[in-house]
């Protein structure tokens, strides 16, 4: 048994991939950029490691990024997050240039709190908040379906329930600003997750499992006995088939791929 860099165990136990059933593209997109080598030797050469979180009792994670903060432009990341920690544990903020949904937002106490705009304690897909050093700060807004990251500047919502008004930057982004503004209702108040279980999960989660097989030394059979089961890869590998042969091979290409750079085409 082998422990990777990203903390996954290999052979996997029973169950260890399950979660990635209840990520959203956004998410899905971190998990393959986390298992990058050259991801990983940047993180350790440049990214002092981001100070221990503060969880509030609502269970809302505040982050506080350093000032020298290294630069995740290369990876159209902010800030450069620890390949150990899985999109449901890190403060992924994916830059404007991916085409991630982001909203720039200004901030001001309710005066009325039953009537604000939004309220810590009512946004259930909201877990991690990223504060910079100038006080402006990211609510990360995240479902199984759906991310969008709300850029706040004003009043700090963990204080009291703020009201915000949207800022749009560019007209060339307006209709992309229409379609997430129209999601962000339901968004903010979605249950957290739900099981998706689609072809293209399946694909996803299964190049992950190549992919991680691979970095701790699997072979293509040993790849096979998680993707599908010793019994049915036993019989698979005596026969004169090659289909479930082929499909681990395309799981470890696709897997290579999406970690290298295609992580990038999953963002939405």
């Amino acid at each position: 048994m082998g422990i990777l860099p990203t903390g996954q165990v290999w052979p996997p136990e029973d169950g260890a991939y399950d979660y990635i059933e209840t990520l959203n593209s956004n998410e899905l997109a971190w998990e393959f950029l986390r298992r990058n080598p050259d991801y990983q030797r940047d993180f350790a050469a440049l990214a002092p490691p981001l100070p221990a979180p503060e969880i509030l009792s609502s269970g809302h994670v505040i982050w506080h990024v350093p000032e020298a903060s290294a630069d995740g432009s290369h990876w159209g990341l902010w800030p450069l997050v620890g390949p150990k920690l899985s999109a449901l544990d890190a403060p992924i903020c994916w830059r404007p240039a991916t085409g991630a949904a982001i909203l720039p937002a200004i901030a001001v106490r309710a005066p009325v709190a039953a009537e604000a705009d939004l309220s810590l304690a009512s946004l259930s897909s909201v877990r991690h908040i990223v504060v910079r050093r100038d006080g402006t700060y990211c609510l990360l807004a995240n479902s199984t379906d759906h991310a969008i990251a709300l850029q706040v500047r004003g009043d700090w919502i963990v204080d009291a329930p703020i009201n915000v008004t949207f800022q749009l930057h560019r007209l060339f982004f307006a209709a992309k600003a229409g379609s997430w503004l129209s999601k962000l209702p339901g968004l903010l108040s979605a249950p957290p997750r739900h099981i998706c279980r689609t072809p293209r999960r399946k694909h996803l989660s299964d190049a992950l499992i190549a992919l991680d097989g691979h970095l701790s030394g699997a072979n293509y059979r040993d790849l096979a006995d998680i993707i599908f089961s010793r019994a049915l890869a036993a019989t698979a590998w005596s026969s004169s088939s090659r289909a479930m042969k082929d499909t681990v091979i395309r799981s470890l290409d696709r897997g290579r791929k999406l970690a290298r750079s295609g992580y990038l085409r999953l963002i939405s």
